[in-house]
């Protein structure tokens, strides 16, 4: 049953229906095509979750509907998210400003329009239900002070209490588990004496004691271990308590953060994939043309060069076709059109094989050979070139081991490709970097009888990796890379793609002077 609604407000139907979906299977949708509807509708129990809200309207603007939202104390609180064509940095600040939570330029990308709606309604619920189970214990704080600070221990939120005077009068487990520092070492003592974190919103503070309005602060970015953190703050009035003045939430938000640029960079690097498939299209048409011409040059100059038309054009010229064909024997000339015809080929094999990795997978299986799937993978992989590293993929030596008679596998191909490319493209990166002399790939390929498993192994002799990193090589954002190298998704997406998707498994083997190995392994198809 859905539960959580969205209102779309927007006046163009079209931009209605394509938000409704994206996002009617998930949650209740309710629209409008102005601002007067919208304001009309709003109000309508049950409040909604979330509203998106287009700016420009004929009547009252998206701008003006935010104002008077934030200006009702039944509406204050919706979060709003601005959907609009405006790009401006000026109307994205205007927004924002205004009480809205988040500014999503049209045309809009699904991907990123569910991860924002999600992170906003997951925001909204917490909000809602950190502000019943405050307000109620807090109420009850004098008869049930020792059940409360249990309950609240087991929050995954820092919580702190303050009286006006900014006091510590309530700490919390979790405040104790960032601190180190125990509820009965703290208790009276200044705020920011014992958490400096939050001088940057003393002033937010002050204005909470002051007013008794509420206050939210979203991803507050923090340094902490030598990476950017992030972290959502509510600020509570307790006004009716006698020791206790404001109530501060602390929740980290790092996660969701990470999650919400993985979107993003996931949409980017769909938009590079167009990009490349575009670009091996045009050029495939060029190259078709030299290849023809190529072929029939070696037609004419070739077994055919007695033909009639040959020899009248030798003529014209003062010579004979003997002399012609003695001439270009003593010169290599059809030598030299057959390596331009292998190299056409060879460009157009490397450029079929972008255009297929560059497909975006439809999660589509099927019967494949993993021999194929490898052979076409080291074909694409010997076009990666670093000009700045100085790298090139060709000068790594390539051995392999193959069984014969390898059953197929069941698998979506292009992402198995994936993997593949991936984990040589990562282990010829690593021998560069560590300079060295003669990188080598030895991949071996099985088939495990006893659990059904073909087995590949990939193994260079590069550097050796720790223990330590060993244990977290597929978590995501991890990498040994340098700063700006490397986004550290690469290997924990192919650990999800093997194990996820093909009820696989992927491991790895390391140990001094014996380079880095990569095992996948891959249930085969119909084998039972």
């Amino acid at each position: 049953m859905k539960e959580q609604t969205i209102l779309i407000v927007d006046d163009e139907l079209k931009n209605i229906q394509l938000l409704n979906h994206m996002l009617n299977p998930i949650y209740k949708i309710r629209t409008a095509l102005n601002g007067k509807e919208a304001l009309d509708r709003v109000v309508l129990r049950p409040l909604p979750h979330l509203i998106l809200l287009d700016i420009m309207m004929p009547g009252i603007d998206g701008f003006e509907v935010c104002r008077k939202l934030k200006e009702n104390p039944l509406t204050e609180k919706i979060p709003v998210i601005f959907i609009t064509a405006k790009s401006d940095i000026v109307d994205e600040t205007r927004g924002l400003e205004m009480g809205a939570v988040d500014y999503i330029n049209k045309p809009v990308s699904e991907p990123i329009v569910k991860a924002r709606v999600k992170a906003q309604i997951m925001l909204s619920d917490q909000r809602i239900a950190s502000e019943i189970l405050i307000r109620e214990r807090t109420r009850e704080i004098e008869q049930l002070q020792e059940q409360q600070q249990v309950i609240i221990d087991f929050m995954p939120s820092i919580l702190i209490g303050i009286d006006s005077d900014k006091k510590i009068r309530f700490w919390n487990k979790k405040a104790f588990e960032k601190t180190g520092l125990a509820s009965d070492s703290v208790t009276g003592k200044n705020l920011l004496s014992v958490y400096p974190q939050l001088i940057k919103e003393i002033s937010i503070i002050n204005d909470v004691i002051d007013t008794g309005k509420e206050r939210f602060i979203s991803k507050r970015a923090y340094f902490e271990e030598g990476e950017i953190k992030y972290e959502d703050i509510i600020i509570y009035s307790l006004s009716q308590d006698k020791n206790i003045s404001a109530m501060i939430r602390i929740d980290d938000k790092t996660e969701l953060v990470r999650m919400e640029e993985l979107v993003i960079q996931n949409d980017k690097m769909l938009s590079l994939g167009g990009l490349a498939a575009g670009m091996a299209h045009e050029i495939n048409n060029p190259l078709a043309g030299i290849l023809q011409t190529v072929s029939a040059m070696s037609n004419r100059f070739g077994e055919k060069i007695n033909m009639q038309a040959n020899i009248k054009a030798a003529e014209l010229a003062g010579t004979t076709v003997e002399s012609i064909n003695s001439f270009l024997a003593h010169r290599g000339f059809l030598q030299m059109l057959e390596n331009i015809s292998q190299s056409g080929v060879r460009a157009m094999t490397i450029i079929e094989n972008m255009l297929g990795f560059s497909r975006k997978s439809k999660g589509i299986f099927s019967s494949s050979s993993i021999i194929s799937l490898l052979n076409k993978t080291l074909i694409l992989a010997s076009s990666d070139f670093n000009l700045s590293q100085k790298y090139d993929f060709k000068c790594v030596q390539i051995s392999t081991d193959i069984e014969d008679n390898i059953p197929d596998i069941f698998c979506d191909t292009i992402q198995i490709q994936q993997v593949l490319l991936n984990i040589l493209l990562n282990g010829a990166q690593a021998m560069k970097s560590a300079e060295i002399l003669n990188p080598k790939f030895n991949i071996m390929v099985k088939y495990d009888e006893k659990i059904k498993h073909v087995i590949i192994e990939i193994r260079n002799n590069g550097p050796e990796i720790s223990e330590e990193s060993q244990g977290r090589i597929f978590e995501p954002f991890y990498t040994t890379k340098d700063p700006g190298e490397g986004t550290g998704l690469g290997l924990s997406v192919s650990y999800f793609i093997i194990t996820g998707n093909h009820n696989g498994s992927l491991s790895l083997e390391s140990s001094p002077g014996e380079g880095v190995t990569f095992i996948i392994s891959l249930p085969v198809l119909n084998k039972g």
